[in-house]
């Protein structure tokens, strides 16, 4: 069972096989025509223990903008460098292999952007929500706890160029993320490597 036995930190070097891209698709996204989006599984020991997720980020939250710098002027722009962290979900709780995990996603999903949208990201974003969370996780990455989300969405069920409907939601706690680092080791790799991440 996961943890039982081996209480250590997963060394770096195992972590690098840990994920493998598993789809990438496109999706419609108004204003733009794509929507995209990345999974990938974690395998440790020979055993799927969990998947991640990155994705185009929202089209608008306050926090968020505010933290980023966004305004209508350009929101085009910068919106389609920001990931979403969409899904994190991991099944083994050895101590610490969450954030190590979250640390070399944020490397990899930067290097995948570049390699398959050829777009620089200059940040992340994700949104917690649900009973006894309050985004451990992501301090541990030093991620910026941003504000709470409004409570509220636009849908549209007819598609990205129908009239929107507003939709109450779960308030969200919203967490930030800039781009450092990760973009110019990132655009390293893809120099030297175009058919993966090592």
């Amino acid at each position: 069972r996961p943890g039982d036995s081996d209480s250590q930190t997963c060394p770096m070097q195992t972590l690098r096989s840990l994920l493998s891209v598993v789809q990438g698709s496109s999706l419609c996204r108004e204003p733009r025509d794509d929507w995209q989006i990345g999974y990938y599984k974690i395998e440790l020991d020979g055993r799927l223990v969990g998947i991640i997720t990155g994705a185009s980020a929202v089209w608008a939250c306050k926090p968020r903008d505010e933290f980023f710098g966004i305004a209508k002027e350009n929101r085009v722009a910068m919106i389609d460098r920001i990931i979403c962290n969409t899904v994190f979900r991991l099944e083994d709780n050895r101590p610490n292999l969450g954030s190590q995990i979250l640390s070399l996603w944020r490397r990899r999903i930067v290097f995948d952007w570049i390699l398959l949208y050829d777009v620089v990201p200059i940040g992340f974003e994700t949104f917690i929500f649900g009973e006894g969370r309050f985004g451990a996780l992501y301090k541990a990455d030093n991620w910026t706890y941003c504000g709470l989300t409004s409570g509220s969405t636009k849908v549209k069920p007819h598609g990205c160029y129908h009239p929107g409907i507003r939709k109450e939601t779960e308030v969200k706690m919203v967490f930030c993320k800039h781009i450092t680092k990760e973009v110019k080791s990132a655009q390293q790799l893809s120099r030297k490597n175009t058919h993966g991440f090592s």
